[in-house]
């Protein structure tokens, strides 16, 4: 009798710690804040990692390159501009 007591006093036990985190379990999708503060910082961890991995793969020549086209755009739409109002 005292075996099948402690087993039903284990059962009870294990029972109240399971309601326990189901309940918590459920206060936690309720929480609406909760979750949208989670998942703005879920979506700034994430876009912190592609922007260091972009950093990462951009090097100084990569940089100079990207400077020149841009350069060399503005000065053939100057000569394209130029050429069009003469015309």
């Amino acid at each position: 009798m005292t075996d099948e007591l402690s087993r039903q006093r284990a059962r009870i036990v294990h029972d109240r710690e399971e309601l326990g985190r189901t309940v918590q379990a459920l206060a936690g999708k309720v929480d609406v804040p909760a979750r949208t503060r989670e998942a703005a910082a879920a979506a700034r961890e994430s876009a912190r990692m592609k922007v260091q991995s972009l950093v990462r793969g951009i090097g100084p020549t990569d940089v100079v390159l990207a400077a020149t086209g841009l350069v060399a755009s503005w000065v053939a739409l100057g000569c394209l501009t130029d050429w069009w109002r003469r015309r």
